[in-house]
């Protein structure tokens, strides 16, 4: 488990996630995004498909095919999901 900082720009608000550095990148962005909706009580979104995770750390886009570690993702690592 690491542990990371995601930023929701069109709510404006940062979260911090624990997550397993062995999930996929596609299964991290729907847990973002299922817990960003409970927290803010918002509807959760169907697809998806259309969410992009930025590293904020080394201004990259994460691959949905691989999984954290593989994309580089570390303790303390800054996100972005748009």
């Amino acid at each position: 488990m690491i542990v990371i900082e995601v930023y929701a720009p069109i709510i404006g608000k940062l979260y911090d996630f624990k997550i397993d550095e062995n999930a996929s990148v596609s299964d991290l962005k729907e847990e973002i995004c299922v817990m960003i909706c409970q927290k803010e009580q918002y509807p959760v979104v169907n697809n998806m498909d259309g969410l992009l995770l930025f590293s904020i750390d080394k201004k990259s886009i994460l691959i949905d095919e691989l999984s954290c570690s593989e994309n580089g993702i570390i303790n303390s690592e800054r996100l972005i999901i748009v």
